[in-house]
């Protein structure tokens, strides 16, 4: 198994310190995890156009904005089922 992906579960995520901060932009943050672990995991098939040091590290930087922007938009609907189960858990989202 790829250590990143072991560091970054849902577990760990629901165990980090979020008082005081945007429940949407952490429900937005963690979407975009997804995403960065979906291109990582696409990544690992060898594309004989990104061969090369600096042909990894550019795909790996463009996938990380990509997960960013695809995960700030929300459009899968991860972003609004943990607001609803941060909700459901302690009451941390007021609408």
């Amino acid at each position: 198994m790829n250590p990143t992906l072991a560091t970054t579960t849902p577990s760990s995520f629901y165990s980090t310190n979020i008082s005081g901060k945007d429940p949407k932009a952490v429900a937005g943050q963690f979407e975009s995890m997804f995403y960065r672990m979906m291109f990582e995991q696409m990544r690992m098939e060898e594309d004989p156009l990104m061969e090369g040091s600096d042909g990894k590290q550019v795909q790996a930087m463009f996938h990380d904005e990509m997960a960013n922007l695809l995960g700030s938009k929300g459009e899968l609907g991860i972003a609004d089922l943990v607001m609803q189960d941060m909700e459901r858990r302690g009451g941390l989202v007021k609408g």
